[in-house]
């Protein structure tokens, strides 16, 4: 390129004096020297950017080794992890710990599986290069380590047999399936236009230590006859119906679906009627509240349909057309404005049976509505509300019952925390 160049140049400069070449052709020479100037210049900026790109292609291999490096390097961090888990088992089980020893080989098989199950999706999260995710990791696996030591005088008080066990982790299975964007804040939800799902706000029902706790209050007083108010996607709905399935009990859980029709938990009187009498004829014609369709999924994975009325009303209005029979449990979650938690328990008193329980959620602002609801009862019932002092207070009132084993569940709650989140 650049010998022509000079022999064009140098013709140039013969022709132009001696045979005074036209304009024309001399213009015609300058363009086809510019062009070739341009020509050039591209060809400098395409080896440029070959060099750039090859950098980056260096560069990027770079990156994949120090991901595998990583991967190596989390993967000896959960052996040596493990086998410091399993050394402290060992001296649990030293020190006479049967019941936390009981717990740990019920599990081996199941955490085997868990293992085995997560593998791929470990995989997957270690070959997009997320470095703070395997710091988390590891960083979690210690903070597990260290619980585990510090309590394990907390687990040997709890009651967990084998038929909790499997039932926790059938629930933590299926609760994850659909509502995994309320537990993990980066995870894509099954329904995207459920706003109760799509804000990523939880709870709109009780957390899950308290679940574990409401089912074993369940269990252990032996309830048959249960109703909530309000269903909302099912989660305390599922663990009731559980722990009365095991009774030969059955539950009729209420909602009016108005917080997913207006996406908003503040309404009013009239708006509560309004969309009731529209919510009824959507079920009528087909359209399910995607919580209640939520609710369903759950109780047909848990073969808990012959146990679950779902009814769709309003609290106090409706109440006497769900009774069936007098109710020994019921659990209030409705409106957590105005008057409404009184009037929810209003609605249920003359419907409780001799015995029963009554457990509020969400006792936990003072002067809430819900505090002031729950003063109003002690009143009416003549008995002392025992708080369990859980994330969200759930509040129990034992009518005609022993409750000493509400009082043992105070001191033994850290440890159903604890537990339900490792299990």
């Amino acid at each position: 390129m650049r010998m022509l160049r000079k022999i064009i140049r140098n013709f140039l400069r013969i022709i132009s004096p001696a045979y005074r070449v036209g304009y024309d052709t001399r213009a015609i020479l300058d363009d086809v020297l510019k062009l070739m100037d341009r020509i050039n210049t591209e060809i400098e900026i395409i080896k440029t950017d070959i060099y750039v790109s090859k950098k980056n292609i260096e560069s990027f291999y770079m990156e994949i080794e120090r991901v595998k490096a990583l991967a190596n390097s989390i993967e000896h961090v959960t052996n040596t992890t493990r086998n410091d888990i399993k050394q402290e088992f060992v001296k649990l089980n030293s020190n006479n710990n049967s019941e936390f020893a009981k717990l740990i080989n019920n599990h081996n098989n199941e955490f085997a599986k868990l293992i085995s199950n997560n593998n791929n999706e470990f995989s997957k999260l270690t070959n997009i290069h997320h470095p703070n995710l395997l710091n988390q990791i590891k960083y979690n696996q210690i903070v597990l380590a260290a619980q585990i030591q510090q309590n394990s005088d907390l687990f040997s008080k709890i009651n967990i047999d084998m038929d909790d066990q499997k039932i926790i982790l059938k629930l933590n299975e299926i609760f994850s399936k659909k509502l995994s964007p309320i537990f993990y804040r980066t995870a894509k939800s099954v329904h995207d236009y459920d706003w109760k799902i799509k804000t990523k706000k939880f709870p709109y029902s009780c957390t899950e230590e308290e679940a574990l706790l409401i089912y074993k209050i369940i269990s252990h007083y032996n309830l048959t006859s249960g109703f909530e108010i309000a269903t909302a996607f099912g989660y305390s709905a599922t663990w009731i119906a559980l722990a009365l399935k095991q009774n030969g009990g059955k539950l009729v859980s209420m909602d009016c679906y108005i917080e997913e029709s207006k996406e908003d938990s503040r309404y009013d009187y009239d708006e509560i009627i309004k969309e009731t009498v529209r919510i009824r004829n959507d079920v009528k014609n087909g359209i399910i509240p995607i919580g209640l369709e939520c609710a369903k999924y759950f109780i047909n994975e848990m073969k808990l349909n012959d146990v679950v009325d779902f009814q769709i009303g309003i609290s106090p209005e409706d109440v006497p057309s769900v009774v069936n029979k007098p109710f020994d449990f019921v659990f209030i979650d409705g409106g957590h404005f105005g008057d409404q938690p009184t009037k929810d328990f209003i609605a249920i008193k003359k419907h409780l049976a001799e015995k029963a329980i009554i457990i509020f959620h969400d006792n936990h602002i003072k002067d809430s509505p819900i505090e002031k609801a729950i003063s109003y009862a002690e009143n009416e019932l003549g008995i002392q509300a025992i708080s369990l002092n859980t994330r969200f207070n759930i509040t129990v009132l034992a009518v005609n019952l022993d409750t000493d084993y509400i009082q043992q569940l105070i001191v033994q709650k850290d440890a159903y925390d604890i537990f339900i989140r490792n299990v």
